[in-house]
């Protein structure tokens, strides 16, 4: 992700000087409408445009932005900046439009970095459980009287929204690293959860990854924080090729702040918190896994280096009730679970199913959606061994993320993956026939999981209102 030079620099900072009229493509997706939220509370007049409906407009809307379904020809006579996500290719028509009609062009990590790195910012980082774990330092700050404005990559359950509007002048975010946008920003504090293969359509191997995050790390004030899950060797690689003070986190006593005498209950988990051998506090989670006592872990530690006592977060963070899409209850009746989840990679499905059968799930079927050829190609073998626990399998329709479909790369590669791996019950059923054929076979369970990154949580959606009627 190419950084912001001087020129540009000196003409966003002449820029936002005063209210400005903005422009965004692709405005309903989930980064983008954060940063639109977060841009009107700033002060400044929101436009933009998206293929479909969707609760994001709907509350950007409410908020004042006007916003046009599929516009033909946007007229960008009055705007005064246009953004684009990494989604957005070039040839988009309303890039060419803006290029014609002379319309300065931003990235939005541009835009955002260059927001946040003039104010404190705690940004969160790693290849999973970044949006969690923002989502929990967010509410964990807030409600403890921090007031920072915040931005995270899902629904924050307990708020309704992705976004937390507060103090101008400190951020909490989630930083991307799917385009290499997240080495744009320079933290006052930075979290980092985990990092392994992972968006190899961007990155040529795991050590171009792996130096990217250390760009990253280097761009943290060196008055700030650094705190990283131990566990993970590659981020213990980092912190010691780069010889920087960090604060790791772990579910042992090699690590500063460590989790004893784990207990997993339902969709609940306690554990007992150590710093450095000394006993702290009970931590009670309403969110099930043992990826979330880490996640937890993570922001506390943060909050713990920032000087609040363990008693008052542990109050706090036992409220905290999850994230949109990821572990969501969509439907419970006490015999037969639905969640809708974004699983999207090998770690993370096995992470999700693990949490499930942690929650005393007997026997689960669960729903697939595979992102992007790219990625179902690359880590395939991966994939084959990630359902074990789940006693059905059923695979649909990739999706593409505006990938090509390449020969022999259907959702077929992958059946045959995990069959490899003598599981007793794969299926491949297009979209239209998955929900028929789950309420055929509803008895057989006592969890059915949706899983992807795209929009499998429709499904789910569906899914769980059939069966409440």
């Amino acid at each position: 992700m190419k950084a912001l030079d001087e020129k540009e620099e000196l003409f966003l900072a002449s820029l936002f000087q005063s209210p400005q009229n903005i422009y965004f493509i692709g405005i309903g997706g989930v980064g983008m409408s954060a940063i639109a939220k977060v841009l009107i509370h700033l002060g400044h007049r929101v436009v933009g445009s998206d293929e479909k409906q969707s609760v994001h407009l709907d509350s950007l809307i409410e908020m004042g932005a006007s916003i046009t379904l599929n516009p033909v020809r946007p007229d960008l006579g009055k705007i005064d900046l246009v953004v684009f996500s990494s989604a957005i290719r070039k040839t988009h028509p309303e890039i060419m439009e803006a290029h014609s009609q002379g319309v300065p062009l931003f990235h939005r990590a541009q835009i955002l970095s260059y927001i946040m790195n003039s104010k404190s910012c705690i940004g969160i980082a790693g290849t999973h459980g970044k949006t969690t774990t923002s989502a929990m330092t967010s509410y964990l700050m807030t409600e403890l009287g921090v007031d920072p404005t915040c931005l995270v990559g899902g629904k924050i359950l307990n708020v309704g929204d992705n976004v937390i509007f507060g103090n101008k002048n400190l951020f909490v975010a989630e930083l991307d690293e799917s385009d290499g946008s997240h080495e744009l920003y320079k933290p006052s504090h930075l979290i980092l959860t985990n990092l392994e293969e992972e968006h190899m359509d961007h990155y040529n191997s795991l050590e171009e990854l792996i130096v990217s995050f250390e760009t990253l790390v280097s761009n943290v004030s060196k008055t700030g924080q650094i705190i990283y899950c131990g566990e993970d060797q590659n981020l213990t690689q980092i912190v010691s090729r780069l010889n920087v003070e960090a604060v790791s986190y772990g579910l042992d006593s090699r690590y500063d702040f460590y989790a004893k005498d784990i207990l997993y209950d339902g969709f609940h988990s306690s554990y007992h918190l150590y710093h450095k051998s000394k006993f702290l506090t009970k931590i009670c989670l309403s969110v099930p896994g043992q990826h979330n006592v880490l996640n937890s872990m993570a922001s506390i530690a943060l909050l713990q280096q920032l000087g609040y006592s363990a008693e008052k977060i542990a109050e706090v963070m036992k409220k905290f009730v999850g994230t949109g899409r990821r572990l969501e209850i969509k439907y419970n009746s006490g015999d037969m679970l639905v969640v809708d989840d974004y699983a999207h990679h090998p770690t993370e499905v096995g992470a999700s199913l693990n949490a499930l059968k942690q929650t005393g799930s007997k026997r689960m079927c669960v729903v697939f959606q595979p992102h992007r050829f790219s990625r179902m190609k690359h880590f395939l073998e991966e994939f084959g061994s990630s359902f074990s626990l789940a006693e059905r399998v059923i695979l649909t329709d990739v999706y593409s993320a505006g990938e090509s479909v390449e020969k022999k790369q259907g959702v077929e590669v992958l059946y045959d993956s995990i069959k490899a791996t003598n599981h007793p019950d794969v299926r491949v059923l297009s979209r239209n026939h998955v929900l028929d054929f789950l309420e055929e076979g509803l008895n057989q369970f006592d969890v059915v999981a949706f899983l992807g990154a795209g929009d499998i949580g429709e499904l789910a959606n569906d899914f769980s209102q059939r069966i409440e009627t």
